[in-house]
Formats: C-alpha cells, sequence, structure tokens
C-alpha cells in the first residue's frame, strides 16, 4: 500500500510539471486574458445570538469530485472562497464549543457568488446541522442581467440539430436574424443572433474562460456538443468591465469534468425522407426527374460522452464526441447546347447553331463589324460560325458539357439531372482536471472539429473546376483550449486556434 501511495504522488508530482509546460507553451502562442471561469462562495458565521465567530473552519467540499478547500474565518466571522469549478458543493463550518453546521446543494455558476451564512449552535463538535440550500430570491451583489441554463436544461430542452448557440434565443431582447453563413465558412453553423438589436458580431463568446469568437463573421468557432456542457450564461446587459470586447451580449459557456463516479451517455437522432409525411400541395404527384414524391435527403447525429476519476479525488477525465452524417438531394431541369451544336461546334468544323433560329428570334452576329454597338452587325448566314472565328476556350469548355438527355425537348429544359450534396462532420472534447493541494487546481481541454462538404455538379466537369468547387469544400477546425488554475497566485486562461482549408474539385 506505500508504494501504491508513493507511486501516485510522484505521478501528481510529474502531472504538475507536465502541465507547467503545458501552460509556457501555450503562454508563448496567446495572450493570457482573466476571463472568468470560476466562482466563489461567500459568507459570515455566527452563533445563535447572532455573534460572528472569528477562526471558524469553513470547509467547501465539491460534492460529485469529494475536493476541498479549507479556509478560516476573519475576526469578522467572514470567508471567501474562490477559484471554484461550476458544480454543487457542500459548505461546512466548525468551532470549538458548538456544533458543526453544514448546508447542502449549494450551486455555483462560473462569474457567480452566491452567498452562504452559516449559524452554529452550542454543543458537540460531533453533533452536525446541515441545512439545504435554496436560491436566492434577489442577487444584491451583481447589476447584470443574464439568463443561466444548467446541464439539465441544456440536455432536456428541445433543440432541433442540437445546436448550442440556439439557447441564446431563450434571453430575453435576443432576435434570430433569419439567416446563417452558408457552411462553407460556417461548418459549424453557429447561429447569428442580435441581442439587443446590434449586430451579430458584437456579440462576445467564451468558452471555460477564453475567447471563442470568429474575429471574421463573429460568430461562435467552437459550436460545442450538448453533452459537454455543463452551464451557459447569457448576459445581455451590465456585464463585468473584463469582458470589455463584446458591445451587444455576452455568452459564456463552461464545459464538463469528470468527478468521482463514471458517467456517460449516448444519443442518436436520425431524420429522413422515409420518415417524412408529404406536403398535399407540393409533393402530391412524383418529380418526373427523380421519380419520388420526396427529394431524398437524411439527417443522422450521433454520439456520446464519458467522464470519470483517473485517481479519486485528485485527478478526472470528461471526452465526448458528436459526428453528422448529413445528405441533401435536389433534381434540375436546365438546359444544354443542343446535340447539333454540340457535335459541331466541338469537331473543329462550323459551328452550327441554325437549331436556334425559331420565329425570327435567336439570330447571332458577327460582334467584329461593330464593336461599339449592336446596330449594323452581320449576321452569320444560317447561324453558322466559321471554324477560324471559334475561341479555345469555348470550344474546351463545351466538350467537357454533357448533351440532352430529355428526348423531344428542343432547345431549352433539355437536361435532367439529380444528385446528393453530403455535408459530414466529426467534431471530439478531451478534458482533464487535477486538484494537488487546496491552492492549485489544473485544468486543460482539447477540442476537435473536421467537416467534408461534398457533392457532384450538375454539369459535372463540364462546370469548370472554379464553379464546381463551392461544393466541393473540405474544411477543418482544430481547436487548442487549455485552461491552467492556481488559485490565489495564478489565474490564466490562455487559447490557441488553428485552422486548416483545403479546396477540393472532384471530377
Amino acid at each position: 500500500m506505500q508504494r501504491s501511495s508513493d507511486v501516485t504522488r510522484k505521478f501528481l508530482y510529474n502531472l504538475q510539471w507536465i502541465f507547467f509546460l503545458l501552460l509556457c507553451l501555450v503562454i508563448g502562442t496567446a495572450s493570457a486574458r482573466a476571463q472568468a471561469v470560476y466562482g466563489s462562495i461567500f459568507g459570515t458565521v455566527t452563533d445563535n445570538t447572532g455573534a460572528v465567530i472569528p477562526n471558524a473552519t469553513v470547509t467547501v467540499t465539491d460534492i460529485s469530485k469529494g475536493t476541498a478547500v479549507s479556509v478560516q474565518t476573519n475576526e469578522n466571522g467572514a470567508y471567501t472562497v474562490q477559484h471554484l469549478i461550476p458544480d454543487t458543493y457542500r459548505v461546512e463550518a466548525k468551532a470549538g464549543g458548538f456544533q458543526v453546521s453544514s448546508v447542502d446543494n449549494v450551486i455555483v455558476y462560473a462569474d457567480t457568488q452566491p452567498k452562504v451564512d452559516l449559524q452554529l449552535t452550542v454543543g458537540s463538535v460531533s453533533n452536525t446541522v446541515t441545512v439545504s440550500a435554496a436560491a436566492p430570491l434577489l442577487e444584491a451583489d451583481r447589476a447584470d442581467v443574464s439568463t443561466i441554463l444548467n446541464s439539465r436544461a441544456i440536455e432536456n430542452l428541445p433543440n432541433l440539430n442540437r445546436n448550442f448557440t440556439a439557447f441564446e434565443l431563450l434571453t430575453p431582447g435576443t432576435t434570430y436574424i433569419g439567416w446563417n453563413v452558408g457552411e462553407a465558412n460556417n461548418p459549424q453553423r453557429s447561429q447569428q443572433i442580435e441581442v439587443n438589436g446590434q449586430l451579430p458580431f458584437a456579440t462576445g463568446y467564451e468558452l471555460d474562460g477564453t475567447d471563442n469568437q470568429d474575429p471574421i463573421i463573429g460568430v461562435a468557432v467552437i459550436n460545442p456538443n450538448l453533452d459537454a456542457v455543463s452551464e451557459q450564461k447569457v448576459t445581455s446587459q451590465n456585464y463585468d468591465a473584463e469582458f470589455g470586447k463584446a458591445v451587444a451580449g455576452l455568452v459564456t459557456a463552461q464545459t464538463k469534468s469528470g468527478s468521482n463516479a463514471f458517467h456517460g451517455s449516448a444519443f442518436e437522432y436520425r431524420r429522413s425522407d422515409a420518415q417524412q409525411a408529404r406536403d398535399p400541395f407540393t409533393e402530391s404527384t412524383r418529380n418526373p426527374l427523380t421519380g419520388r414524391y420526396i427529394a431524398p435527403n437524411l439527417h443522422n447525429q450521433f454520439g456520446g460522452s464519458i467522464g470519470g476519476p483517473i485517481f479519486k479525488d485528485k485527478l478526472f477525465f470528461f471526452g465526448d464526441y458528436q459526428g453528422l452524417r448529413e445528405k441533401t438531394g435536389s433534381a434540375v431541369l436546365t438546359t444544354v447546347p443542343t446535340q447539333l451544336a454540340h457535335q459541331t461546334c466541338t469537331s473543329g468544323n462550323d459551328c452550327n447553331l441554325s437549331e436556334y433560329l425559331q420565329g425570327g428570334q435567336g439570330q447571332i452576329f458577327d460582334p467584329s463589324t461593330n464593336e461599339t454597338g449592336l446596330a449594323g452587325r452581320t449576321p452569320f448566314p444560317n447561324n453558322i460560325i466559321p471554324a477560324n472565328r471559334l475561341a479555345a476556350p469555348a470550344i474546351n469548355l463545351m466538350k467537357k458539357m454533357p448533351e440532352p438527355n430529355v428526348a423531344g425537348a428542343g432547345i431549352v429544359n433539355n437536361y435532367a439531372a439529380s444528385g446528393s450534396g453530403i455535408f459530414n462532420t466529426n467534431q471530439f472534447d478531451i478534458r482533464i482536471d487535477g486538484r494537488t493541494s487546496d491552492k492549485l487546481h489544473l485544468f486543460g481541454r482539447y477540442t476537435y472539429f473536421g467537416s467534408e462538404l461534398s457533392g457532384s455538379p450538375y454539369f459535372g466537369a463540364g462546370a469548370g473546376r472554379a464553379l464546381a468547387a463551392a461544393a466541393l469544400r473540405v474544411l477543418m477546425m482544430r481547436a487548442i483550449r487549455a485552461s491552467l488554475q492556481a488559485a490565489t497566485m495564478l489565474s490564466l486562461q490562455p487559447g490557441l486556434q488553428t485552422f486548416v482549408l483545403a479546396t477540393i474539385a472532384f471530377m
């Protein structure tokens, strides 16, 4: 047993140095800002007559992790415990000649300070008086106007597509502007929401105390898995000066950490055209191009989370994953050059566009006969363009375009095509929390998000690489968040974000 204890202490000692080196690495690549990531508890210890009790011992214990912090009350009987990870706590006070008094279920959110006053009764220290905490009716220590959602609300409130940023709309004064930046630039689908009439990019986003806002389009960079979020706070007015970057509102969120018990979750949400009801007005008959009533589509979102102890009361882990497999089908009836035009224009001979002469319309004129205007231009006889007047780029483009596939369609609406656009994403978080002493708590988080947007252009290679590229983009985003905390001495939340963008045109 002694050898096992020595090994554990050595591991925790080495872990401190690993976190310290990680801190030095991240500080070298990003600036540190003391954004709110912790909460605190304060109050006064008195006896049953109301007299303050100095030098009483107050112990604040994280109920899920078993970690504890002890402080002494000052000469006024007051105490303050800072740098508490958002969680549920038990506050206990004891002093010589008094019964132990404790308050259970004290909920601490980031950037909040619940007040817990304890009253000690004369008696034996072996006796304990336990009181259940209740939420205060009025917060007298803060002036901000905010809405807080805990993990239970985030997990259980209806949320189509599990979009975390949509919860911002539960705050009074928020408005959805009705559109979003497309997946090519916003693959995480973070919503653009106005707060108090200000433009969306005026809202600040913080995750685990570090900046989480795209500097260009203003949306949240990391749109976290709902199973990974312990709380969300949307402040619409009177937020602290440390959040001066925000002009409209401020959205802060905290990720979950592990505990002394193993907990996990799993989910899958699947929607497809097989389960959808038909619109009686627009889908009463089959699509002549696809033969289907409803365009083929699929939305399959799945994932899970797991957290628990690495070393009980000391070191904890939490991880989560979320995947999306989405397919959107569509069909189009459009126009391509006729078969006669395609064959003659690409054969090296004269280009025959006579089929476009219908009812005196569709005449093609020689642009070189009047380069300053349309009047007086000479028409090409029978709409036949000499081979020596054809441009090589135009010939190469027509070679790649398909021929008509709709029988008897003529010169318009002669090409039918259908297909599916694919959008796949994968994201995960890994978080490690370690508490080595009452004065040192460290945690680090790594977040990854990768997406792939692909599909086949209607004209295939004939659309050209430039036109096809918009539907064939691969966007990958890696975001590292390392938040390392040392109570009373150090409070730094540096962050590092890297983006990898590749555009690939499939032929």
